[in-house]
């Protein structure tokens, strides 16, 4: 497909652009289309509420900022614009908003803005680190990271940043990553047992529950619960390689989705090599109506760029 004219305005550079995705492809090894495959990283692509877009991290002009484009890769925009870091966006369960964390006025803290970028406010104000927002279906809430407590990783604000607080104690590596569809429950990823596992937080009960059973083959990174609340897709690690699975929401029935999608290159980027640990290219996103995920691929040029697997 031929760039539009308004992606040429943005970057002069050359925008290829991934063809319709393969219906019906086999389960055991199912086609996986890049959307967008540029000369820099892109990565930790999130779903517009209505399915027609794509918000996503790229360091297309320079440094990391929130861009959108729709499912085929045109109407490309560039939403934050400051010489700073902004990453790991998500939209609001309206769309009319999207959370990010950036680093712009010296700390990693959670901002939001309007879709378009404008009316950009800081919801957090802590000298550390403040990252990975993630907003509950309801629009009330949003989970993220936080180095506030060593006992505490994973906390939950109100949408506009009061009532901050901490979840159960899952710590080592504790990484949230996907509301629950009733907004009651968030998945992470934790180590608090040895390698990663995917781990429930329930919100209001305040109680944990370990999904996936570590193994010395396997570590599993960064669940994404399904819209109807059923499944849960994540990534693993196993004998080696980073994939996508899938399993029950309760972990049951685990099976494999792709072989060798993620591959065992660990993409270069710029930004707290120690910190971040190249999580944010392992992030996984539902289309609203449960058929795709948007993932982010790491090209035989060890570059991140955005691509969708048709789900069984």
């Amino acid at each position: 497909m031929t760039a539009t004219k308004q992606t040429v305005i943005l970057f002069p550079m050359a925008l290829v652009v991934g063809g319709m995705l393969i219906a019906g492809c086999a389960l055991m090894k199912r086609e996986i289309t890049p959307i967008l495959s540029i000369p820099t990283q892109s990565a930790h692509p999130s779903y517009s509420p209505d399915g027609k877009m794509l918000a996503f991290e790229s360091d297309i002009a320079g440094s990391w900022d929130i861009w959108t484009m729709n499912l085929d890769g045109t109407n490309l925009r560039q939403i934050t614009t400051d010489k700073t870091q902004e990453r790991f966006a998500t939209w609001s369960p309206d769309g009319k908003k999207i959370s990010y964390a950036s680093d712009k006025t010296g700390n990693w803290d959670i901002w939001v803005m309007n879709a378009d970028g404008t009316g950009s406010k800081k919801l957090t104000d802590f000298d550390g680190l403040d990252i990975a927002p993630v907003w509950s279906p309801d629009g009330e809430k949003i989970a993220f990271v936080s180095s506030r407590s060593m006992d505490v990783l994973v906390w939950v604000m109100d949408a506009d940043g009061t009532n901050i607080h901490g979840m159960p104690n899952i710590r080592c590596g504790d990484w949230v990553a996907s509301w629950s569809p009733d907004s009651r429950s968030v998945a992470a990823v934790s180590s608090m047992r040895g390698t990663s596992d995917i781990w429930v937080i329930d919100t209001e009960a305040r109680k944990i529950q370990q999904l996936t059973q570590k193994t010395e083959t396997r570590r599993d990174y960064l669940p994404a619960w399904s819209p109807d609340g059923k499944k849960i897709a994540f990534v693993s690690e196993r004998k080696g390689k980073r994939d996508i699975y899938m399993m029950d929401s309760n972990g049951q029935n685990e099976r494999r989705l792709t072989f060798g999608a993620l591959e065992k290159r660990n993409p270069p980027y710029d930004v707290d090599r120690e910190v971040f640990d190249g999580l944010s290219f392992l992030y996984l996103s539902w289309s609203p109506d449960g058929k795709n995920l948007a993932f982010t691929q790491v090209n035989n040029k060890g570059r991140g760029e955005i691509a969708l697997l048709v789900l069984p």
